[in-house]
């Protein structure tokens, strides 16, 4: 029979809890212990979409948005639902800036002769 290769097996300790683990060099048992093996949750995933999700809120606030969307689908909530809340908000910051006042608001209250161009 065969030695299982190197790697961490439950602990053939008797005494030792049922959940722990300890490391199998090849030929003998080490004194090295460890826990269960933890599944790794959606949480545990790489910042990247999170940190891309605020990048485009800020620097293109549509895509950001589209992001947030997906980082909710993601289990992400509180993320995408930040990014989505910083898209609109610098969304309504930037046609503000980007509108000039209106026609109408250049010659409210003015009479004709005093009308400006607006340009």
């Amino acid at each position: 029979m065969s030695e299982p290769g190197p790697g961490w097996y439950p602990d053939p300790n008797p005494a030792a809890p049922e959940d722990q683990r300890r490391y199998w060099n090849g030929k003998r048992w080490l004194d090295e212990t460890a826990g269960p093996a933890r599944t790794p949750s959606p949480n545990d995933a790489p910042q990247g979409l999170v940190i891309a999700g605020y990048a485009t809120a800020v620097l293109l606030p549509i895509v950001g948005f589209f992001v947030g969307l997906a980082l909710i689908i993601k289990n992400r909530a509180g993320h995408g639902v930040a990014v989505m809340v910083i898209s609109v908000i610098v969304f309504l910051i930037a046609l503000n800036a980007f509108s000039g006042p209106s026609y109408e608001d250049c010659i409210a209250g003015l009479p004709v002769e005093q009308w400006p161009t607006c340009d």
